[in-house]
Parts: structure tokens; C-alpha cells; sequence
């Protein structure tokens, strides 16, 4: 019981959510879905901003949130620069 609530609140500090985000896209299975599933969200989201009128910067920074893992936002924001 002890363990779940350390890595619950470890996941919720910055550090330990770039770490465990890490981890999970580096696993064979569970990091492959993990990366089709952002990949999926990415154009999904993408196209309904741009169909709105967003400008492509404002949508790649408004995108990146999207995701729900550091470690896919962080080579989003890449593409950014």
C-alpha cells in the first residue's frame, strides 16, 4: 500500500513524471501504443486548430498538451524550434 502511494505522488512531482513517462515509451508493448496513440491525437488535434484558423506555431504550443506524456510534449516542442 505503502509503494502505490510513493509512486503516486513520486509520478506527480516533475522529476518522477519525465522519469516514469520515460520508462513507459521504452517498454516494447506498452511504449508502442503509447506512441501510436499520441501520434494519432497529434494530426486529430492539429487539423481541427488549423480548421479553426489557428496559426501553425500557436498550434504546435497549443498541441503539446495534448498528449499526456513529458517525454512525447518534449520532442513536440522540438519541432517548434
Amino acid at each position: 500500500m505503502g509503494g502505490i502511494i510513493f509512486l503516486s505522488r513520486y509520478y506527480d512531482s516533475k522529476s518522477g513524471r519525465i522519469t516514469c513517462d520515460t520508462i513507459i515509451i521504452k517498454l516494447t508493448l506498452f511504449g508502442s501504443l503509447v506512441q501510436k496513440n499520441s501520434l494519432a491525437r497529434f494530426p486529430r488535434t492539429i487539423s481541427t486548430l488549423l480548421g479553426c484558423g489557428v496559426g501553425i506555431l500557436d498550434c504546435l504550443e497549443l498541441c503539446f498538451h495534448v498528449f499526456g506524456n513529458v517525454f512525447v510534449e518534449k520532442a513536440i516542442l522540438r519541432l517548434k524550434l
